[in-house]
Parts: C-alpha cells; sequence; structure tokens
C-alpha cells in the first residue's frame, strides 16, 4: 500500500466522519455525543497507516 492510497483512505475516514457527526446531530439531536466518531476514524487513519507503512516494508516499497 503506497502512501497516495493511504491519504486517499484517511480523507475517506475523515469525510465520513464528518457525514455521521452531521446526521446523528440533525437527525437523533445526538450532538453532545455525536464527537466520538471524530476520534474513531482518527484512529482508523492511524491503524490504516501503520498496516499501510508496514505492507510497503515487506514488499521493499518504501
Amino acid at each position: 500500500m503506497n502512501k497516495k492510497t493511504i491519504g486517499m483512505l484517511c480523507g475517506i475516514y475523515s469525510i465520513v466522519a464528518v457525514v455521521i457527526f452531521v446526521l446523528c446531530g440533525f437527525l437523533l439531536n445526538a450532538w453532545d455525543k455525536a464527537w466520538i466518531v471524530f476520534i474513531v476514524s482518527g484512529a482508523a487513519c492511524a491503524i490504516t497507516s501503520m498496516i499501510g507503512n508496514n505492507m510497503a516494508k515487506k514488499d521493499g516499497q518504501e
């Protein structure tokens, strides 16, 4: 997995987090609880980055 792919996935996670936050806020009036999606998307981005970089090292793509 190259850096461009990792960046694209992290961008998708961020956009999805914003959409979920806004939907939960407007539809469920859960503004006070929905912020957790940003923590989850940040963690997902970090995990994706670690796994992708590890795969790239194994493939010799560094």
